[in-house]
């Protein structure tokens, strides 16, 4: 075909089907993980876990009239909890003991991190901003 034609123009810059691939939908698969379904089940924490073990709090552990961070287990075994700030005690004061408590009960720095950012994955913006507030002030 004489590449000066409209036909040869347009095999010259054909590319045949089976070679043409959309580079950015593989890139997107090499990314993308197949769905885990056994932790796709596990239904998300609610409330924050036990200071102790670490595991969820029931209901009822949650909504004391002063919450000393523990679940119904540890309490049981004799731990110690957090403090409960003077009253009348305000959110913010309750957010600040428990950071308080994780720090002084952690062996290492690099523990007391782990603990502060897996409970501040649990709060809501506002405590997270008061956990942000106190760390800094604790680095600094």
């Amino acid at each position: 075909m004489d590449a000066g034609t409209a036909a040869g123009r347009y095999f010259a810059d054909r590319v045949e089907p089976e070679t043409d691939r959309d580079d950015r939908r593989d890139d997107r698969r090499d990314d993308v993980r197949p769905l885990d379904y056994d932790l796709a089940a596990v239904p998300p924490l609610r409330g924050l876990p036990c200071v102790v073990c670490r595991t969820e709090r029931c209901a009822r552990d949650q909504q004391r009239h002063t919450d000393d961070g523990l679940c119904e287990d540890c309490r049981d075994r004799g731990h110690e909890g957090i403090s409960a700030p003077s009253a009348p005690a305000t959110r913010e004061a309750w957010v600040i003991a428990r950071c308080r408590h994780i720090a002084a009960t952690s062996a290492t720095s690099a523990e007391r991190v782990a603990r502060l950012r897996a409970d501040w994955r649990h709060l809501d913006h506002t405590d997270r901003a008061t956990v942000a507030r106190w760390v800094s002030t604790q680095a600094g």
